[in-house]
């Protein structure tokens, strides 16, 4: 009785974690999703060049997390590129229009591409953001994820737990451990890994499932998914 008092405790604590981490990391996501849209809210012709620049450089001030803005007109092509990391560039015409991730955007609202390293350290991604309609531009982020490695490194769950985050791919996003970002660490084979992977949305089954993590250490994991975006977080304990 008491074992299985103590199995329902740590696997409610398994998922609590999880599910948290996971509308964290939603939350942040679809908050600098809202506040980059209001560029594109009007139709391209409601400003001029020079007040775009403005407000583009006045959300770049105010979203620290941004490390570049790539303003887009109706037809995909950039029309303005500010950087934190370098000049800013106005009417280069660098047609984004043919891509997938301006497709994506404008059919579904927004594109979250696969994670990369800015000069091989921190993790970023990158974001476009789609207009309403065919008389709206588009834009594109560059966003740095240490804020969602901040959050999955806090997890805490009992002495030795950790929590880390994966694509839709099985491919790591946050891992409290950087360098196997840095190594690009296969991780989707893991059976613990692969069953996040293959969840049905309609599964509310939350037991814990055995396995091993990397190092080849018995553990017990369980998993929540990120709506919308395709990932997914998932806790290990050592068993």
């Amino acid at each position: 009785m008491f074992v299985d008092a103590q199995v329902k405790t740590i696997t409610a604590l398994h998922q609590l974690q999880a599910e948290t981490a996971a509308a964290g990391i939603l939350r942040f996501v679809d908050d600098l999703e809202s506040h980059l849209r209001w560029l594109i809210t009007p139709s391209w012709t409601s400003f001029n060049e020079d007040d775009r620049r403005v407000d583009a450089l006045r959300t770049l001030r105010a979203l620290p997390a941004v490390s570049t803005l790539r303003l887009l007109d109706p037809q995909g092509r950039e029309q303005l590129r500010v950087s934190r990391l370098g000049p800013d560039i106005t009417a280069s015409g660098a047609d984004l229009g043919h891509s997938e991730a301006y497709a994506t955007a404008r059919q579904q609202g927004r594109h979250v591409g696969p994670v990369y390293f800015q000069d091989g350290s921190e993790p970023y991604v990158t974001i476009h953001v789609g207009g309403t309609s065919l008389r709206h531009g588009s834009l594109v982020a560059d966003v740095n994820l240490k804020l969602i490695w901040d959050m999955v490194t806090a997890i805490r769950i009992g002495k030795a737990g950790r929590a880390f985050v994966i694509d839709s791919q099985g491919r790591l996003i946050s891992h409290p451990d950087i360098s196997l970002f840095l190594r690009r660490a296969e991780i989707s084979s893991l059976p613990h890994v692969r069953a996040a992977l293959e969840r049905s949305p309609s599964n509310g089954d939350n037991a814990l499932l055995a396995g091993s993590d990397l190092e080849g250490r018995d553990i017990l994991s369980a998993h929540a998914p990120v709506p919308s975006l395709g990932w997914n977080v998932i806790t290990e304990l050592p068993r």
